[in-house]
């Protein structure tokens, strides 16, 4: 099997190169496909595919934050992921701390500046919340 290739779909078809004889073929992939073998017509080999449905790029990261819940309570957590409209959140032993449609604050350090953002808390799974932000990112200068 070749390398898997990463594809940001724009729609609901998606043209797909093959990694050996640079062939392109087209494949219809519907909304809840995240992954698919792509078997190449041409010489054979199969290429894995992987399919981010999402309009934004999500980053992965990891670094600490804390979610301030109130001028004086606040509690120590991690980013895992990172968009342009939220972020995905660590919070080991926290999760009923948090429900949907709650609003926050979350300072964290990004490229040497300490960023506070507000937040709105879209889901909450076992050890991990994601977020939206509700304010722009300059809003606060």
């Amino acid at each position: 099997m070749a390398i898997s290739q990463y594809i940001v779909l724009r729609g609901r078809r998606v043209r797909i190169r093959c990694p050996r004889c640079k062939g392109y073929r087209y494949h219809a992939i519907a909304s809840g496909v995240r992954q698919k073998n792509v078997r190449c017509q041409r010489c054979g080999k199969t290429t894995l595919c992987r399919f981010e449905h999402r309009s934004g790029k999500r980053e992965s990261c990891a670094m600490p934050a804390e979610v301030i819940f109130s001028p004086t309570r606040s509690a120590r957590v991690h980013l895992c992921n990172m968009s342009p409209h939220g972020l995905g959140i660590l919070v080991r032993g926290l999760t009923r701390s948090f429900h949907p449609g709650q609003e926050l604050l979350v300072r964290y350090k990004s490229m040497g500046k300490n960023i506070t953002r507000k937040i709105r808390v879209v889901n909450v799974s076992p050890g991990r919340i994601g977020v939206q932000f509700t304010d722009s990112l300059f809003s606060g200068r």
